[in-house]
């Protein structure tokens, strides 16, 4: 979507669309300002906001740093306190925690639960704030349309992604998936995926993928594959009402699939509890060869103590109804208790720290000192963004100037990865994203353990469950 055509698609107002009580609601919810949650002073006069996700004393050496960022910006703009707040988005926690007024002014969350939390109204409208500082103007009009809903904007995406492919390339040497020149060979296609996975598998006796199954993560990978395969996961009905439809053929082929790389492949590990944690470190730890994952994945060295060198992102492999790669990310949302002068102080913040339309000197310091420190304690530095987040070429010029003075691995172990030309990028499902992720571990973790599995059987009962325990849910 091109930059204008988002603006009028934001300004365009519909007064049928929007219900007396709706306006009350979000009127009672704009109006609530420092009346739950923080007050907007604190003794000394100053205007105070919380910070959600601040490290806490199990993680010491981010949280000093994190601290001299804050005094440095508490001396830079005096008028403003940041009150520190461990808390970090928890779906079994949030609501609770939103209900009772005790969210931090300022959060983070994922793409998937922006639609979820502006509709319950527990994201302030900062509208206002995003024009003011330049956000509404510059930013990649396909990140502002996810936080965008009846012409309001409730976030600000501060990273985005899509998947790819990892690979191990010094195992892959040791199969002899090597080009003549002595490039690494890649699979380009699911199919080719198995067989380079065989190849593996036999050549060095090591697992030639690994995929997640566990605590969402299994859906998560699993979502590539499975558009890769055309499967449609729901509709939504002119009334407005969301319907499971991947009680299908497509599905079931996808699911197929999966099942083969356990019991007629066999390239997958023996575990098959695979949470996120898991994922890294059985790749990390290069007792598997492949894995779908987004960049730069710097705990594959800091925490398991991979080779950076070895490391290799390209592509997701395409299936017989594309190549899907599916786009990710995180937004920063603002609790709907905060007065405007909190939320004003909370985008001083957020710019100073985290992410602003302009590069001023200080915020290229802060660049630098991150991407340092990155490296200082082992960890990848990319010469360039793993998404765009801006319109504006030279904005981008000017982070890839930034992250190439600090790039350590080799730019050609990335560079495939980041050609967009075959690949479709695809925003995670529109509602109930994480439940669905948990619904596909159940799918998956059954055909990873059952050798007599009924797909066809798990693939209805798993549709229903999501319908009937999840989308019928649905306000």
């Amino acid at each position: 979507m091109k930059e204008e055509e988002f603006k009028m698609k934001r300004n365009k107002v519909n007064g049928m669309a929007l219900t007396l009580a709706v306006v009350c609601m979000l009127s009672v919810l704009s109006g609530c300002g420092g009346k739950r949650g923080l007050p907007e002073k604190n003794a000394d006069g100053k205007i105070q906001f919380s910070v959600g996700g601040w490290p806490d004393d199990t993680n010491k050496e981010n949280q000093d740093f994190k601290n001299k960022r804050k005094a440095e910006f508490e001396k830079g703009s005096s008028e403003y306190s940041i009150v520190t707040d461990s808390y970090i988005y928890d779906t079994k926690t949030f609501t609770m925690k939103a209900n009772g007024g005790t969210l931090p002014t300022v959060y983070d969350t994922w793409f998937t639960e922006i639609d979820k939390i502006i509709d319950a109204g527990y994201a302030a409208d900062i509208t206002e704030y995003m024009d003011k500082y330049g956000f509404s103007e510059g930013m990649n009009p396909e990140l502002l349309e996810l936080v965008t809903k009846d012409g309001k904007i409730y976030g600000i995406p501060w990273v985005a992604y899509k998947m790819g492919l990892y690979i191990n390339k010094s195992i892959f040497r040791k199969a002899g998936l090597v080009n003549e020149d002595g490039s690494i060979k890649y699979p380009t296609t699911y199919d080719e995926l198995a067989e380079f996975a065989v190849t593996v598998k036999e050549k060095t006796g090591i697992p030639g993928l690994v995929l997640a199954t566990a605590n969402n993560n299994g859906g998560w990978n699993f979502m590539n594959i499975a558009w890769s395969y055309g499967v449609n996961f729901m509709e939504q009905d002119s009334g407005g009402k969301w319907k499971a439809t991947f009680d299908s053929q497509e599905m079931r082929d996808a699911v197929k699939y999966v099942y083969d790389l356990k019991w007629k492949y066999n390239v997958l590990p023996d575990n098959t509890v695979i949470d996120l944690t898991e994922l890294k470190k059985t790749f990390g730890t290069s007792q598997a060869a492949m894995f779908i994952a987004n960049p730069p994945r710097s705990e594959l060295c800091t925490k398991f103590g991979m080779n950076k060198d070895d490391m290799m992102l390209v592509p997701i492999p395409a299936g017989p109804k594309g190549r899907y790669a599916q786009m990710g990310g995180n937004v920063r949302m603002i609790s709907p208790d905060a007065t405007p002068a909190q939320i004003d102080g909370a985008f001083k913040w957020t710019m100073y720290d985290l992410i602003s339309k302009d590069l001023t000197e200080e915020q290229i310091k802060n660049k630098e000192d991150t991407y340092a420190r990155t490296i200082a304690d082992g960890g990848i530095v990319l010469n360039r963004l793993a998404f765009d987040l801006w319109t504006d070429p030279q904005r981008m010029a000017q982070e890839t100037e930034i992250s190439s003075k600090y790039a350590n691995v080799d730019p050609k172990d990335y560079d495939d990865y980041f050609n967009n030309d075959s690949v479709t990028i695809r925003p995670e499902e529109p509602v109930c994203s994480q439940e669905l992720y948990t619904v596909l571990d159940g799918v998956i973790q059954e055909v990873l353990t059952n050798k007599n599995v009924d797909i066809d059987k798990l693939v209805t009962t798993a549709n229903n469950d999501f319908q009937a325990n999840h989308l019928d849910n649905l306000e």
